[in-house]
C-alpha cells in the first residue's frame, strides 16, 4: 500500500462501517491497521502481508483474507487486439519497491510503470493503460 493509500483510508474511514482493502502488498502503517481492526477487511496478495496483518491481532477467514491480485481477474478478452505473437520473449520485471529482488535482465520492461501516475480513480485513462500494457504483452508468445 502506498502512502497516498494510507491517507485516503485515514481521511475516509470514519465515514463508512467498514472500508475493505482490495488485494494489496501492505508494509508498515501498523498503527492504522491497529487502531482500526474493528473497521478493516484487508485482501492481501501473498504470504508475507497476510503474515504482517495477521500479527496485528487481524482474524484470518474474518478480516483478513488472502486473493489473487486484482489483474487475475481482468476480462482479456475486452483488451486483445488478436494480432498474432511474433516475438520470442519479455523481460517484465518490477524495478520499483514491489520487486522481489531488485535485480532485473537487460532490456527490461517494467509494465507496472504503466500504472504510475494520480489517474488511479479516472475510468477511461485505467482502461487505455490497461489497453496498452496488453497490446504490449500480446506481442509475445507464451
Amino acid at each position: 500500500m502506498y502512502a497516498e493509500g494510507r491517507d485516503f483510508i485515514q481521511s475516509n474511514i470514519h465515514k463508512f462501517h467498514k472500508t475493505i482493502i482490495m488485494p494489496s502488498t501492505i508494509r508498515g502503517y501498523s498503527d492504522l491497521f491497529t487502531n482500526n481492526s474493528d473497521k478493516l477487511v484487508v485482501f492481501c496478495r501473498e504470504n508475507t502481508t497476510f503474515d504482517y496483518i495477521k500479527s496485528l491481532s487481524y482474524e484470518p477467514n474474518k478480516n483478513v483474507f488472502i486473493a489473487d491480485d486484482m489483474a487475475f481477474y481482468l476480462d482479456l478478452s475486452q483488451y486483445l487486439s488478436l494480432k498474432p505473437a511474433y516475438k520470442q520473449q519479455a523481460n517484465c520485471f518490477r524495478t520499483d519497491s514491489e520487486s522481489l529482488t531488485g535485480e532485473h535482465k537487460e532490456n527490461n520492461h517494467d509494465i507496472s510503470l504503466t500504472w504510475n501516475g494520480d489517474y488511479w480513480d479516472n475510468e477511461f485513462l485505467a482502461r487505455n493503460s490497461t489497453r496498452c500494457m496488453i497490446n504490449f504483452l500480446e506481442e509475445y508468445k507464451v
